[in-house]
């Protein structure tokens, strides 16, 4: 009803039709492939699959500078963060390493793209955490972490090769963005809730992995047993956002600065990293004890 009454309306004041898109049949869409130079497509389809084999050739000095000095910083910064991933996985650190390593060195050759982070993410360790709490559930003394890991991993990436090499990436469209919206903010909630209690040196106290409304109220009642963690966690988490905003406000101020800003700002993370660092062990190289840790790493 309201639709007719739509045109209708659109009758009466003229407004001019919309055309109609034409319905792609099955037939049309393999009308397309009759006239196709098989073996190009082929060597155009090889071809893109290794890109740098088009620029390789033009590598040159500059390029090198930068990449060396995208890859200081980005080390930098991935060490102490693929740890922290781990931990949210409920691995050890050094697995975070491993997966932050092998990720970016296999990535390198197949693409290139400084907007995608490459690697552990939040949101995937934390669905590599649930799964490794319901398979030693139902299958109790049987599979490791790391085993179930390893396993969940090759599977994800076997289905990510295939599409991939099938190039049907554009199936992501079909998830409708609230959904992916919701799935992001909720994740977002639960990994802070379980950090918390690790910023303030009171993980113990609690179980960073039950519901995320208990571990919040949890974190709250157990406030009052903060070690010496804090001073530490939050002085940086305050210090990373004081500089953010610092630089925004002076890259209005004096906007001819305005890109010596910028990468001053993005540089904080790792200023932080090396200052907290030397800063937790000068006080304490004595009795390192004082301080939470993730343990020793294997080489």
């Amino acid at each position: 009803m309201a639709q007719r009454l739509r045109m209708w309306g659109k009758t009466l004041i003229g407004y001019p039709e919309q055309p109609i898109p034409r319905t792609i049949t099955t037939r049309d869409y393999l009308y397309r492939f009759k006239n196709i130079n098989v073996k190009r497509s082929a060597l155009e389809y090889l071809s893109s699959l290794l890109p740098f084999l088009k620029w390789i050739s033009r590598y040159n000095f500059g390029w090198a500078i930068g990449d060396i000095i995208a890859g200081l910083t980005v080390g930098l910064v991935l060490v102490p963060q693929s740890m922290s991933y781990a931990k949210i996985a409920t691995l050890a650190p050094e697995y975070g390493l491993y997966a932050s390593f092998v990720g970016v060195s296999i990535y390198c050759l197949f693409a290139t793209a400084k907007d995608v982070s490459i690697g552990p993410v939040a949101v995937m360790s934390l669905q590599v955490a649930a799964v490794i709490k319901d398979v030693q559930k139902s299958h109790p003394g049987v599979y490791t972490g790391p085993e179930i890991a390893v396993g969940l991993a090759f599977i994800c990436g076997m289905v990510v090769l295939g599409i991939g090499l099938l190039r049907i990436g554009r199936i992501i469209e079909f998830i409708p963005a609230p959904a992916v919206s919701g799935f992001m903010t909720g994740s977002a909630i639960s990994i802070a809730a379980g950090q918390f209690p690790g910023l303030f040196g009171i993980s113990s106290r609690l179980d960073t992995r039950a519901a995320t409304y208990k571990v919040i109220l949890d974190t709250l009642k157990n406030l009052k047993y903060s070690t010496k963690d804090a001073a530490f966690g939050v002085t940086g988490l305050l210090a990373l956002y004081a500089i953010k905003f610092s630089f925004i406000h002076l890259a209005k101020r004096f906007p001819c600065r305005e890109r010596l800003f910028f990468f001053l700002s993005i540089a904080r993370n790792a200023f932080i990293i090396v200052v907290l660092t030397v800063a937790a062990y000068l006080p304490f190289h004595e009795d390192l004890n004082t301080l939470a840790d993730l343990a020793l790493t294997p080489n």
